[in-house]
């Protein structure tokens, strides 16, 4: 009796294979054609986010845009391209792109975003002030480093650590300006 019991096993998980192929297949999986890339100079629709997780996503994306429509590059390559320090300057190197070239690429990306989110009502008042200053004053490799941070306790003391800097002394001089 154990072999018949195997043999419907089999026959079993062969029309389950089949199904499962034909399914597959009907629903597109025999022409294979990977998504085409997000044009980063098309403006995206905007919206009010909900929450802070979907404000910082929407942030960062509409940043990497505005860098990557600057740089006449793929938004994905931007990001591949600032993940990693080695990846960042081989990046450069291939592109004849100074560091000048994307930290102004990449501060003007950030002013998009901060001018997207001020005009959908995502950040304001005095949220709105210091991000703006954030944005004119800290270092852009601060600010990639705290968008790539996976908690907000990290990014306050990626920011804490910047503002015991001396740079971070002389940004707190200029906001401190702001309120005088």
């Amino acid at each position: 009796m154990i072999p018949h019991r195997g043999a419907q096993v089999l026959t079993v998980a062969v029309v389950c294979s089949v199904a499962l192929l034909g399914l597959y297949i009907g629903l597109g999986g025999a022409s294979y054609k990977p998504t085409d890339v997000a044009d980063p100079c098309e403006q995206r629709p905007l919206v009010a986010p909900e929450g802070i997780e979907a404000t910082v996503q929407q942030l960062a994306l509409s940043a990497l845009d505005g860098a990557a429509c600057e740089l006449q590059i793929t938004r994905e390559d931007l990001v591949l391209s600032l993940a990693d320090p080695e990846e960042r300057t081989a990046f450069l190197d291939e592109r004849a792109i100074s560091d000048e070239t994307l930290e102004a690429a990449v501060r003007g990306g950030l002013q998009r975003a901060y001018d997207d989110a001020v005009a959908v009502g995502a950040i304001d008042g005095l949220e709105a002030i210091l991000v703006g200053e954030a944005i004119q004053h800290v270092p852009v490799d601060v600010l990639v480093d705290v968008a790539q941070s996976e908690t907000a306790q990290e990014a306050a003391a990626l920011l804490g650590d910047f503002a015991t800097s001396d740079d971070g002394g002389e940004a707190l001089d200029t906001l401190e300006g702001l309120f005088d």
